[in-house]
C-alpha cells in the first residue's frame, strides 16, 4: 500500500491526503528540538531516559514548548502509539525510528497542547522530515497526520469524570479533565490491553493491579497516574515569606503547600523558605515522619539521593548525627553541597562504602531504596513502561543486598525504616517479610497510600503513592 493510501480508522472508503508543504519552509527551533529528541526516544522505549532534554540553546518560551511537549508524549506515550496505528498503513516496526519519532512527537501534540495549530504542526514536522529523515517522507508523514487529525476531533468542553470516561472505548483522556471522543475504537480488545493503551501503562502492571488491588481501586490508581504531579513544597513557613511569594501557594489537602508559579518564582520562594525547604511529594513524607517518637543518636540516610529525605531527618532529629550517602558521585557532591549550604553541621554527605565501615552502630537507618516507582507515575514518566516480573526480580535483589549490608551496622533494638515510592506487595509487605528472616525484628509501623486524584482534579488533591515500615531490631 502507498503513502497516500492510508485506510480511514472507520474502514470508509479512503480519500486522498492534502499534499505535504511545499519545501518545508523554516522549522521552529522548538520544534527541530522535539523532532530530534523524539527521534532518539523511539530506538530506546521502553527504556527511556530519565533525564529532561538538554535546552541551553533555547530561550524560555521555546524550552517551555518542549517541556511540554515531551511530558505529553512520555504520559501518553502507548495511546499516541495507538492512533499512529490506526492512521498508518505500515506497522510501527517498518518505519526508521525518525520518522516514526517525528509522529509520535507532532500526534502529542496535536492531541495534548490546545495552543499550538494543527496546520502548523503538520507544516513544520513535514519540513524537518524531508529534510532530517529522507527526502519524499514528509508525504508519508503529511498522509498519517492528516488522518490523526480527522480521528482525534475536538476535546470536550467541559471536565468528564474518569469513572465515566473509563467505559468509553474511544475516550481520550487529557490532562486537565476533559477528552476527545474519538471517530473510531483504536484501543486494544482485551481488557487489560486496552486500559493499557488508554493509560498508557504497561500492560503486565495494569493486570497486576487489577488482580491485586480489584477494578475499582485499580482504575482509580490508573487514573491517578495521569495527572501531572503537583509541586509541593515541605518545611516552608508560608506566613513567614515575603508577600508577593505568598500568593501562588496554596495548601494541599495532605499536608504542604502547592506551589503554581513559574521557576523564577520557585527559585526565590525555596531560597526565602529557611534551609529545611524542599519540595516533595506528600506520601513521600510519612516514612520519616514515622520516626518522630523516636531519639536517635546516630542515623543512617543510605540511599540518599539528592537528599530530600535527609533534610527531613534534620528538621525532625535536630540533636541527631546524620550520615547520608549516595552511589551516584554526582548525587553525592549535589548533597554534600546542599548540607554545607545548609549549615548542617550535624550531617555528612559519604561513600556508601564509608558510611557501611563505621564501627559505631546506628540507631536508625533508612533504607529509601531503588524501587518500580509503581506509586509515583504522573512523576516519573519513563518508568510507566518498564514495568515487568523480570524488572521487578531484579530490584527484590538489589534489595536484598543493600539490606543485608546495612543490617550489618544497625544497632541492637535500633529502628529501620523501610521506604518505597512503590505500591508493589513484593517490594513492601513481602520485602519486610524478608527482613525478619535475616534478622528478628517487631513491626513498629507498616502503612501503604496509593495515589490520589485524577486528571482535571484540584492539584491541592492529587498526590502519588508510597510504601513505608518502621521496624525494631529485636534480636
Amino acid at each position: 500500500m502507498s503513502d497516500a493510501e492510508i485506510t480511514p480508522p472507520d474502514g470508509s472508503t479512503a480519500t486522498k491526503p492534502q499534499q505535504p508543504a511545499e519545501g518545508g519552509g523554516a522549522i521552529s527551533p522548538a520544534r527541530a528540538a522535539l523532532l530530534s529528541r523524539s527521534a532518539r526516544l523511539v530506538e530506546s522505549f521502553p527504556d527511556l531516559p530519565i533525564a529532561p532534554p538538554l535546552m541551553d540553546d533555547l530561550d524560555a518560551r521555546d524550552s517551555a514548548l518542549v517541556r511540554a511537549s515531551e511530558q505529553a508524549l512520555l504520559r501518553h506515550w502507548r495511546a499516541i502509539g495507538a492512533i499512529l496505528r490506526a492512521c498508518s498503513s505500515r506497522p510501527a516496526c517498518d518505519v526508521e525510528p525518525g520518522l516514526r519519532g517525528a509522529l509520535f512527537a507532532a500526534t502529542a501534540q496535536m492531541c495534548f497542547l490546545d495552543r499550538v495549530p494543527h496546520h502548523a504542526i503538520v507544516h513544520e514536522t513535514v519540513g524537518w522530515v524531508d529534510a532530517h529523515v529522507r527526502l519524499g517522507a514528509g508525504a508519508f508523514a503529511n498522509a498519517v497526520l492528516r488522518r490523526v487529525q480527522t480521528l482525534i476531533g475536538e476535546p470536550s468542553a467541559a471536565r468528564v469524570p474518569a469513572s465515566t470516561w473509563m467505559k468509553n472505548p474511544r475516550a481520550l483522556p487529557l490532562a486537565d479533565g476533559r477528552v476527545r471522543e474519538l471517530a473510531a475504537r483504536i484501543y486494544s480488545r482485551g481488557r487489560n490491553e486496552g486500559m493499557s493503551e488508554q493509560m498508557s501503562l504497561a500492560e503486565p502492571l495494569c493486570a497486576r493491579w487489577r488482580e491485586r488491588l480489584g477494578d475499582e481501586r485499580a482504575e482509580r490508581v490508573m487514573a491517578a497516574s495521569l495527572c501531572p504531579s503537583p509541586i509541593v513544597l515541605m518545611g516552608v513557613d508560608r506566613d513567614a515569606l515575603p508577600e508577593e511569594l505568598q500568593s501562588p501557594l496554596s495548601q494541599h489537602s495532605h499536608g504542604g503547600l502547592v506551589f503554581h508559579g513559574d521557576d523564577v518564582q520557585l527559585g526565590a520562594t525555596m531560597a526565602a523558605g529557611g534551609r529545611f525547604a524542599r519540595v516533595q511529594d506528600p506520601a513521600s513524607v510519612l516514612a520519616v515522619a514515622s520516626s518522630k517518637d523516636l531519639q536517635p543518636r546516630r542515623i543512617l540516610d543510605l540511599c540518599a539521593g539528592k537528599g530530600t529525605k535527609t533534610i527531613q531527618l534534620l528538621e525532625q532529629h535536630p540533636d541527631a548525627e546524620i550520615v547520608a550517602c549516595d552511589t551516584d558521585l554526582a548525587r553525592l557532591e549535589s548533597l554534600r553541597s546542599r548540607l554545607k549550604s545548609g549549615g548542617f553541621e550535624r550531617a555528612r554527605a559519604t561513600t556508601f562504602e564509608e558510611a557501611l565501615a563505621t564501627r559505631t552502630p546506628y540507631d536508625l537507618i533508612l533504607l529509601d531504596v531503588p524501587c518500580s516507582n509503581s506509586g509515583v507515575l504522573s512523576r516519573r514518566l519513563e518508568a510507566r513502561y518498564r514495568w515487568s516480573g523480570r524488572t521487578i526480580s531484579s530490584l527484590l535483589r538489589l534489595q536484598k543486598e543493600i539490606a543485608f549490608k546495612a543490617l550489618r551496622v544497625l544497632a541492637h533494638g535500633g529502628h529501620l525504616l523501610w521506604s518505597t515510592c512503590s505500591i508493589d506487595s513484593e517490594e513492601n509487605e513481602h520485602m519486610v517479610e524478608e527482613l525478619g528472616e535475616m534478622v528478628e525484628f517487631r513491626t513498629v509501623a507498616m502503612h501503604t497510600s496509593l495515589p490520589t486524584g485524577e486528571p482535571g482534579a484540584p492539584m491541592e488533591t492529587i498526590a502519588n503513592g508510597s510504601f513505608h515500615a518502621l521496624l525494631q531490631r529485636a534480636d
